[in-house]
Formats: structure tokens, sequence, C-alpha cells
């Protein structure tokens, strides 16, 4: 009787045929990620092999990731594109739809004009003017002067015991020469749009000149029309002043939002009686 024949390994030998059985495989990544038939049939063709029929046709796959990277990514840069330029084509209308009331000290004065308006800027903590406030009163002093209205509107932020911009403004304006009497002040100009709102409610202005620096005269000036005021811009010195390329930005931005504040016309953060300019 002879002995129990040795166990024998079947060997699997892949001919690529139709008929030939495919060996086994544990999956890889790449078989992990798009199925064990997809891999398998691309390292077929990879060797040009014919693949068994039940191999044939299309198979689906996801598209890549970095396809889809790619698409968000451009799809973010089309709303950032569209969004930076609303922003700027806002503020460059605010601009040049004002261009042509702006004026130099060198022009001749417009006639009937109510007052002209100086726009607070901030005090320091000990109560002087910081360089631009002292700059914008300067310019509406030397504009008074020179006959262009007979009251200098001073309008600033005294919200609180702490701060006040206007009794600085006032001692500022009296120092360079313009009398007490031709002085009225806004203690409730919280905003460009709050003091030339209450230009027109509580002091009955129609008429009148702004003084600002030039970077924020444009929007002044569509505001106080937007209000239905007469108003011309005289702009004062300090575009040269630290911290320009900063104050350059925010106004795009401060454009921007007065631009809807036009629109809708809220009321000013404060009100109160009139108080009609003597």
């Amino acid at each position: 009787m002879s002995g129990a024949s040795p166990t024998r390994t079947k060997t699997w030998t892949w001919t690529g045929k139709e008929n030939s059985p495919a060996p086994p495989s544990h999956p890889t990544t790449k078989e992990a990620q798009y199925g064990h038939r997809a891999h398998r049939r691309h390292s077929v063709l990879r060797r040009g092999a014919v693949l068994p029929a039940s191999e044939q046709g299309p198979i689906d796959t996801p598209p890549p990731k970095r396809r889809r990277l790619r698409r968000g990514l451009a799809v973010l840069a089309l709303c950032c594109a569209l969004l930076l330029a609303g922003v700027l084509g806002l503020s460059g209308y605010v601009v040049l739809s004002t261009r042509d009331r702006v004026l130099t000290t060198g022009d001749t004065p417009p006639e009937g004009v109510d007052c002209i308006l100086v726009l607070g800027c901030g005090v320091y903590a000990d109560g002087s003017p910081t360089p631009m406030l002292y700059d914008r009163l300067a310019r509406g002093v030397e504009l008074y002067g020179a006959g262009w209205a007979d009251v200098l509107l001073l309008s600033g932020d005294n919200r609180s015991a702490d701060y006040n911009e206007l009794a600085t403004m006032d001692r500022v304006a009296q120092d360079l020469g313009a009398p007490a009497e031709a002085i009225t002040l806004d203690y409730a100009g919280l905003s460009t749009y709050d003091s030339l709102y209450r230009a027109r409610e509580i002091f009955g202005v129609t008429s009148l000149v702004i003084v600002t620096q030039d970077y924020h005269l444009s929007r002044a000036l569509y505001l106080a029309e937007a209000l239905g005021l007469e108003a011309w811009g005289v702009a004062a010195e300090g575009e040269d002043r630290p911290g320009q390329l900063y104050r350059e930005l925010r106004e795009i931005l401060a454009r921007d939002k007065d631009f809807f504040w036009a629109i809708f016309q809220p009321e000013a953060t404060i009100l109160g009686e009139p108080e009609p300019l003597t």
C-alpha cells in the first residue's frame, strides 16, 4: 500500500484570456478607492491584454479630488472678484458723481450759502485737536474770513462727559480768529450722515459749504445731495498725515455704507428741537 500523496499547491497563472480565472488579491489603496473591478481593468489594459467579456463596458468612477478642488477654488475666486468689483464700483461712483461740487479757496464763493459746516475729527485726552481737525478748523475760519458764509457750523461728537470735540473746536476756531457770535455748535454730529441730517432737520440748513479732507469730501457731498441740500466742498490740508493709506482704505467701505444710507435715509441717532441758524 503506497503512502499518502504529498499535498499540492495550486498555482494561478492568468494569461489574460477570456475564460482564464484571475488570481485572488487583496485590495490596494487605489482598489479601495475606485473598486477592485475598476483597478483590475486598468491594470489589464496597461499590459495590452484582453479583458474578459464580463469586465468589458463603461465603469463609472467619481471625479478626482484634485479636479473638485480646482473647481471650488475657481468658484471662490469668481465670487471674490465680483465682491471686490462691487465694493470698488460703488466707492468710485460716489467719488465721480461729486467731483464737480469740489471747490478751492481760489474759486468764486457760491452765493446765498447758509453756513460753512466743519466736520469733527477727534481730539486728544488733554483737549487738544488732532492735526487733521486743526486743519479743518483753519480752513473753515479761512473761508469765513473770505466771506463764503456768515455762520460757522461746527459739528462733532459729545456723546459722553469724558469726550467733547465741540469744546475744543469752539476754542480753536476762536483762537484762529472766528468771532464767537458767528459759531454754532452741533453736539450730536456722531457721524458724517448725522451731521448733515441734523444740519437740515435741526438747524434748518438748505445750502452749505462742507470742510473736511479731500478723501472724505466726496462722501459728505454725496450724502448732502441725497438729503436735498445744495452743497459744495472745500478740502482742508492734512492728506499727508501718517496713516493716510489706512484712512483711504477705510473710506472705501464707508462710501459703500453711506451709499445705502443715502437711499434709505434713516433718522439721525440724536434729534431734538429745531434751532434755526441766526
